[in-house]
């Protein structure tokens, strides 16, 4: 299931097309797939910001489904939402293991915005925490934290990631972490730290990920139905 107002964004039918049925996701598609017929050796990346953020989580997805788009597609994104429930995470961590897909989430410590909405909806791909220096600017920020929600986690570490992510544990009231601008602060205190990281290697330890990743096409409709792709439905 996905969040109806994200999902309705993308795939209304938009008024920039006189062709019936067209929708912005249509002609993001459509200018992704002219770009890619000039520049055949690139890949493909989706991001955003807060709304954009969920906007590029649900984009990713769908680009990954598109038999005819270089794979694995990508998503780096800031203070997102959530976006969809586990159903949306399953169907996601088979594009992963499946090389389709990869997610990277990066997330200010403190900013509600990621926490929102609440109940049965899920992050999904990799969780990069960032912190700022301590008040008033003094002492150093924490090392960034590196977080992977596996398919069955046990009981303590998805109660731990369910306080972490919640949002009494991410009020603020020492300042607002929501804004660009402190994103790219928190990156820069950050930076040495997160330059040991990168996706392949990230997504290649099965003791984070759970899982062993398998070269596989998504190219017929019983691929599709195994993934539960075809089940996907608004909320």
């Amino acid at each position: 299931r996905f969040h109806t107002g994200f999902y309705n964004y993308l795939f209304n039918e938009t008024k920039e097309s006189d062709a019936p049925g067209f929708t912005k996701s249509d002609a993001i598609l459509k200018g992704v797939k002219s770009l890619l017929a000039k520049y055949p050796d690139h890949k493909v990346y989706t991001t955003g910001h807060s709304l954009g953020g969920a906007l590029s989580t649900l984009a990713a997805f769908f680009f990954a489904c598109e038999t005819d788009l270089p794979k694995p597609v990508s998503c780096v994104n800031f203070a997102s939402p959530r976006t969809g429930g586990s159903d949306f995470l399953d169907a996601v961590h088979y594009l992963e293991r499946s090389k389709q897909l990869r997610f990277l989430r990066v997330n200010n410590n403190n900013d509600s915005i990621p926490t929102l909405p609440p109940g049965k909806y899920e992050h999904v791909g990799f969780q990069v925490t960032l912190y700022k220096k301590s008040w008033f600017g003094f002492g150093q920020a924490s090392e960034p934290d590196v977080d992977y929600k596996k398919t069955v986690d046990s009981f303590w570490t998805s109660a731990n990631r369910a306080w972490s992510n919640g949002f009494i544990s991410n009020a603020n009231i020492t300042g607002y972490e929501h804004a660009q601008t402190e994103y790219i602060a928190n990156i820069e205190l950050a930076k040495e730290h997160l330059e040991k990281y990168n996706l392949n290697m990230m997504y290649a330890d099965e003791r984070v990920v759970g899982y062993k990743l398998v070269e596989r096409h998504l190219d017929n409709e019983q691929e599709w139905n195994c993934c539960g792709l075809t089940n996907m439905f608004q909320a």
